[in-house]
């Protein structure tokens, strides 16, 4: 079978870059709205062996995201995904222990807050991160779709890097730890970044996704869709490139899994628009 990749959001949409780790300039405001599609009928499972499921899948998803540096050490963000998600059940559902029928789903995702705390501001720097993630998604038992998980979860984390003037690397981790009874994820990301043009850079990371099994939320038609299954896991890959034009700018990711388990198998394609204002020095005392 072929083997393609990886998730759409769970490694989270995050083609801007230095997405766990960089915090910002006091009064320096960052947004962006990206958009990512794709479509599918196979899946990693348990194993992580490439299956077909019962159902393809489409799926488009809007996400928009804000960061504002509060001080030279606080940093908060926020993000909202909303998508629109269709299925259409295959012939073989026959055999299936569950009912399944075609329909579809168009929600909100696990709206986001958090904040960024710079720890040590030197080569590398250190950064905190905490990150909650609302229970404002939707999901349809019927159709086997949800828009994302239907409880709350959290996300704390460290980051360290060095950053250069046309050049950086970074190193992420931290839990993704939900209540109900999902099973508690360790997360981990590495960036590495090069700006051959002042107004273009291009990045390369690994992301990491591993499930400690300690939760026994039943997954029930979820299983049949592949969406955001309990004890997900994920080795991937992904490619970035970004285009800035005075506090504009154009950014691409293109997402790839060495190995995954309870997940799509789709490549992952997102594009995305961004807006960044940043104070002068004087206007923020410095």
């Amino acid at each position: 079978m072929r083997k393609y990749t990886l998730v759409l959001l769970f490694a989270m949409l995050s083609i801007y870059a230095h997405a766990q780790v960089f915090t910002m300039p006091a009064g320096a405001f960052y947004t962006q709205i990206s958009a990512s599609s794709l479509q599918y009928d196979q899946a990693f499972d348990r194993t992580g062996a490439v299956v077909d499921i019962p159902a393809s899948v489409d799926q488009l998803t809007i996400h928009w995201m804000a960061q504002y540096g509060i001080n030279s050490r606080w940093t908060v963000r926020a993000a909202v995904p909303y998508s629109i998600i269709r299925s259409t059940v295959r012939s073989d559902v026959s055999m299936l222990p569950y009912y399944l029928e075609s329909g579809s789903l168009t929600s909100f995702g696990n709206v986001e807050a958090g904040v960024f705390y710079k720890m040590i501001d030197d080569k590398p720097f250190v950064t905190l991160s905490f990150f909650t993630s609302a229970n404002t998604a939707a999901l349809n038992y019927y159709t086997g779709l949800q828009s994302d998980y239907p409880v709350w979860h959290f996300k704390p984390g460290a980051g360290v890097g060095w950053a250069y003037d046309k050049s950086w690397l970074t190193f992420y981790v931290g839990a993704d730890i939900f209540t109900g009874d999902y099973s508690t994820a360790f997360l981990s990301e590495i960036e590495a970044g090069y700006k051959p043009f002042p107004f273009m850079y291009i990045a390369a990371d690994i992301y990491v996704r591993r499930s400690l099994d300690n939760g026994e939320a039943c997954d029930c038609t979820m299983q049949y869709t592949s969406l955001y299954l309990n004890d997900m896991e994920y080795l991937s890959l992904a490619a970035k490139a970004g285009y800035t034009y005075n506090q504009f700018g154009l950014n691409l990711g293109l997402n790839t899994a060495v190995s995954a388990s309870n997940a799509p198998a789709t490549l992952v394609a997102t594009v995305g628009l961004q807006y960044k204002f940043e104070k002068a020095a004087a206007e923020v005392g410095e």
